[in-house]
């Protein structure tokens, strides 16, 4: 039975949680929006390229389902700066779309 939700937030992919973005993608389908998808990748522990792999594959499976973020759960050692990537993939994403 459907629940009547238009949008699942804090769903928390690999490598903070244990579930892949293909998984989530699996689960949710077409029509539920993904709210997130990054967070802790701003983490310095993580490298640069992890980060733009992620929201890369973000965009790729969710663009049209995507509200792109990382609410409040970015931690305390967070690169902030880190942001401006995420920025300019999907600036260059929209860009692409036009």
């Amino acid at each position: 039975m459907p629940a009547g939700l238009d949008a699942i937030e804090a769903l928390t992919p690999k490598p903070q949680g244990d579930v892949s973005l293909w998984a989530i993608k699996e689960v949710l389908g077409d029509d539920l929006w993904l709210m997130d998808g990054v967070a802790i990748l701003f983490d310095e522990t993580f490298s640069v390229e992890e980060l733009e792999a992620q929201v890369r594959e973000c965009i790729e499976l969710f663009a049209a389902i995507l509200v792109l973020g990382v609410s409040d759960e970015m931690s305390s050692t967070g690169d902030i700066e880190r942001m401006y990537l995420v920025q300019k993939i999907a600036d260059d994403y929209n860009a692409a779309q036009a």
